[in-house]
């Protein structure tokens, strides 16, 4: 276990359907939003701005695939590739936990060398919870 308390920080964590990952080395939050710009007869430049919420965010991140997650089937790419839709991540940063729920997965990637096996996660969030 000190082996992967030195490669997952202690105050990062990522659980979905609260299945954990146990050696989670990074991750990323990404938001967007839509900004439009709309000009008006007689005049040079805009004169009108909106914003809204994009209709998709990204959460992604990359594991290391331990014996305990091979044991739950996270080896097995069919076996996540037809997790139930709509699924709840949870994301632990620090002292803070994340939740977002109607999640569905858009990549997942498996690779390999001669020490480990790496799982790469993106996972798309609605945009429309106001998240």
């Amino acid at each position: 276990m000190a082996f992967l308390q030195s490669i997952s920080a202690e105050d990062l964590g990522v659980l979905i359907n609260n299945e954990d990952f146990v050696a989670v080395q990074d991750h990323t939050e990404e938001f967007t939003q839509e900004i439009t710009w709309r000009g008006a007869y007689g005049t040079d430049g805009p004169v009108l701005r909106s914003i809204r919420n994009a209709d998709e965010n990204t959460f992604s991140f990359t594991a290391v695939l331990t014996k305990q997650g091979a044991a739950r089937g996270l080896n097995n790419i069919d076996a996540v590739r037809n997790m139930a839709p709509d699924f709840e991540v949870k994301v632990k940063v620090g002292d803070d936990t994340y939740t977002y729920r109607n999640c569905n997965w858009r990549r997942i990637s498996r690779r390999g060398t001669l020490t480990e096996v790496m799982l790469d996660f993106d996972i798309s969030i609605p945009g429309f919870t106001g998240t």
